[in-house]
């Protein structure tokens, strides 16, 4: 799945009653590869609506509205799976169901690096 950026700020309201308001490293009119999809219905975090997953531009993997977008390929990655998980329902490959997955990727860990590279290249490989 790839989606395309048309704004850089929420219009939606869907994050209008979280406590603050989250800056989107993205730019408008560029592309970007769709890691996963969380659906939240009442995220203490999130608010409601639809998010993707994406590597913003700094590089690091973001969750955003996906009303900043808009949906250039639809294809589903193949390795995605569905599952109720905490305040929502998140479709996404087992690799970022591991614990902390995001907090050692985020940290540099050697294997959750790896693992993402190798999940990034399957995704690239398919789409």
């Amino acid at each position: 799945m790839k989606v395309r950026c048309l704004s850089n700020r929420c219009l939606s309201g869907a994050l209008d009653n979280l406590s603050f308001h989250p800056s989107h490293d993205i730019t408008v009119g560029k592309s970007y590869d769709v890691y996963g999809l969380s659906f939240y219905l009442d995220s203490k975090h999130f608010g409601q609506g639809l998010f993707v997953k994406i590597v913003n531009d700094s590089g690091v993997i973001a969750t955003e509205p996906i009303d900043l977008f808009e949906i250039k390929d639809g294809r589903i990655f193949s390795r995605w799976r569905i599952s109720n998980e905490g305040d929502g329902i998140n479709i996404w490959p087992d690799e970022f169901r591991e614990k902390y997955f995001f907090d050692l990727l985020s940290d540099g860990d050697d294997s959750a690096v790896q693992k993402f590279s190798t999940l990034r290249d399957a995704i690239l490989a398919e789409g």
